[in-house]
């Protein structure tokens, strides 16, 4: 079984952690938060996609439709990400939420913005593709046994058992 370096590992679980919490907390939380939060997880999804290029080469892939499958799927999460962000980030502008972040000054009104309902269904999009990753992942750990799960976390590499 082939492990994923750690830096792969920290980035996957920091983006998971990040984008559900921005997720959860869109709406909630205080504009100056979720934006500071898109901006970090903008750049942490550019920093994914580097390494997607460069490092995740030298991982050995499946064959067949389960490998196109889950090849498609990431590209959708990234696409769906990069939507995402860019949607919040021409609201932020929008509703001039750049300087009331620099400024540090309260602001409203984002959701009065016209990209607002499109960054909503986005975000909802991303959800059910959320869903639908881990659940993949918990298809392959606990149905298929292949130990999927191991190659995303911490730790040696160990033999795959028969």
């Amino acid at each position: 079984m082939t492990r994923r370096r750690p830096s792969l590992v920290i980035l996957h679980w920091g983006m998971a952690v990040l984008i559900v919490v921005l997720l959860l907390s869109g709406g909630l939380a205080p504009a100056r938060m979720h934006v500071i939060g898109g901006i970090i997880a903008a750049g942490m999804l550019a920093l994914r996609i580097r390494v997607r290029q460069t490092l995740d080469r030298s991982i050995k892939k499946g064959r067949g439709w389960q490998a196109q499958a889950a090849t498609a799927m990431h590209l959708g999460l990234y696409g769906l990400m990069l939507a995402v962000v860019l949607s919040g980030f021409a609201i932020a502008t929008e509703a001039d939420l750049w300087a009331a972040l620099i400024n540090d000054q309260p602001h409203a009104g984002f959701t009065e913005t016209s990209l607002y309902p499109a960054h909503e269904a986005l975000t909802k999009i991303l959800m059910v593709a959320i869903a639908i990753h881990v659940a993949a992942a918990l298809w392959h750990q606990f149905v298929l046994r292949d130990r999927i799960l191991s190659q995303m976390w911490f730790g040696r590499a160990t033999k795959q058992r028969p």
